[in-house]
Order: structure tokens, then sequence, then C-alpha cells
């Protein structure tokens, strides 16, 4: 009777089955061995052909690279590089400026609202499209000073003063920039240009709700005259 020997599994294996593994795994090794010989051996008939195989042609694109950095280092002169960047500086930038509006100034708007029968976003949005308008006219005419007076005391107060009421944004080139500075008298540079185009824009938006008040007494005065018998 065969004689049973436990694995480490606590399985019972019998001595026949592990004759047949080990025969099994001899034979495997066998065929392994025969390959790897026969590999080796056409690697050495093949001689220097075969090793050339193992050395890496280079990649598309390195010999592009390695010739654009010997030309680098070859001492070329990268000065054109300098003079595209200072010439894109020259043509100026956009410049992103905010208008807060105190709770007078929103108390009219909203007043105004009521008396038209307009909705106060509507109004709202004139305003905003009244004020870039004017900002944008300012610059190209270069005359910031026109309300350079009243612009100037807004720039006395305390950053975030008012609920937020505009965003937008205008290029300016150097120039722009020198005369709104010379225009608010700046002269020492101590606000940037979005400051001062903040300080601008709340004076303007004073004036367009002046404008908007008197444009809406105008039609109610119209309104209330009697037609023409």
């Amino acid at each position: 009777m065969a004689r049973k020997i436990p694995n480490r599994s606590g399985t019972a294996v019998s001595n026949e089955d592990r004759l047949a593994r080990s025969r099994q795994f001899a034979t495997s090794a066998t065929k392994y061995a025969a390959l790897n010989q026969s590999a080796a051996a056409a690697v050495t008939t093949e001689g220097p052909a075969a090793n050339s195989v193992d050395k890496k042609e280079p990649r598309k694109g390195e010999k592009a690279a390695k010739a654009e950095t010997a030309r680098i280092n070859s001492g070329v002169s990268t000065q054109p590089l300098a003079n595209d960047a200072c010439s894109n500086s020259a043509e100026g930038q956009s410049r992103t400026y905010y208008v807060r509006i105190g709770a007078e100034d929103q108390a009219r708007i909203d007043a105004l609202a009521e008396r038209s029968g307009l909705d106060p976003d509507y109004v709202r949005r004139a305003l905003i499209k009244a004020v870039r308008a004017r900002i944008q006219k300012l610059r190209d005419t270069a005359t910031w000073h026109e309300v350079a007076s009243a612009a100037r005391p807004r720039l006395a107060e305390p950053k975030g003063t008012g609920a937020p009421f505009m965003k937008s944004m205008i290029r300016l080139e150097a120039t722009h920039v020198a005369a709104l500075q010379t225009s608010i008298d700046d002269p020492l540079n101590v606000y940037g240009a979005t400051q001062l185009l903040s300080a601008i824009g709340k004076a303007l938006l004073r004036s367009e709700i002046d404008e908007l008040a008197q444009k809406i007494s105008d039609i109610e005065v119209r309104a209330a005259r009697p037609d023409p018998a």
C-alpha cells in the first residue's frame, strides 16, 4: 500500500504523485535548457551583426535637438528675442479695474428704476455700459483731466469701500498710463493704473446717475404735458 505523506497544507500526497510531478518538472527544465543553448548559439554565429542590434539608434528629433543645442552653445546671439519682448511691452497690456458703489448711489438707482418702471438690473446694465464707453473715450482722447477733480477724492477712500458694482477691462499703452497719472496729479507713481481707473470709474458712475435722473425727469415732464388739440 502506498504511503501517504502529508504536505505543509495538511493535504495527503502519495509518493506516486510526488514522483510524477518530479518527472514533469525535470522534462520542462530540460526543454528550457535546450532553448537557452540554441539561442546562445544563434548569437555567437551572428557575430558583430547581432551585437549592432543592441546599439540604440537616436530617437526621432534627437539629432535636431542636439544641433539646436550646439547652435546655442556656439554663441549665437539671442538679441532678436529681447527685441521682441520690448516690442510686446511697448504695445501695452489689458488692465482690469473694479468699480464699487456707495449706499447713497445705490439708493438713487433703485429710486430711479421705480420711478421709470424699469427693472433695477436693466438700469444697472445701462449704467455699466455708459461708464465703460466714457472711460474708453477718455483714453482715446487723453482727456482724463475732465474727471480728475471728481476722481481724486475717491483715491483717499479705504480699499473695498462700497459694494461691488462692475468689473471691466481696458487696454492701456505706456503713453495712456502716463497721461492718466499726469491728469490725476500722481507724479510719484503712488497709485497703480488700476487704482486710478477704479477711482475714475466711481466718479463717472455718479455722473451717469445724475444724467439718468435728468433723462427720467425730462420723460416725466413730457408725459405730464397735455396733448395738443
